[in-house]
């Protein structure tokens, strides 16, 4: 009886750790969408992930992929906000070292990427538990 109760208990704490990790989600898309970071397309498959995360509708495998390619499709546009120098130093053995700096734009998608991909890794641990506990009951 415990067992059962404490795989439940594991599960709904993922859970409540996937929405935690969904209002930073919140936060971020907030952010980026204020300073005009994203674009239409991005918007629009955001506020779906995003009613997703508020309904709780959010835990299926297809969710997971979404919010997956939404990260990775962030990636260009960070790229693009990024400049790279090399900062020459005489004391370096290396000669010198590299500095980066992110536009208001990449930081505010970065921000957003991290959020997405913590997400994603919340959900993917909900997903794991829920099939871990059906796989077991299967084998008990």
């Amino acid at each position: 009886m415990c067992e059962r109760s404490c795989d439940r208990e594991a599960v709904v704490a993922s859970i409540h750790q996937a929405l935690d990790a969904g209002d930073k989600v919140f936060q971020a898309y907030a952010e980026a969408e204020k300073i005009n970071a994203l674009s239409k397309e991005q918007c629009g498959r955001l506020q779906e992930v995003l009613s997703g995360i508020h309904s709780g509708t959010i835990f299926t495998p297809g969710d997971l992929q979404e919010i997956r390619a939404l990260a990775k499709g962030l990636e260009e546009g960070i790229s693009k906000g990024t400049t790279t120098w090399h900062v020459h130093d005489e004391n370096d053995m290396s000669g010198g070292h590299q500095e980066s700096v992110l536009s208001d734009a990449a930081e505010a998608l970065n921000g957003l990427r991290s959020g997405l991909c913590n997400l994603a890794g919340r959900i993917s641990e909900v997903l794991n538990r829920s099939r871990a506990e059906r796989i077991a009951e299967a084998l008990l």
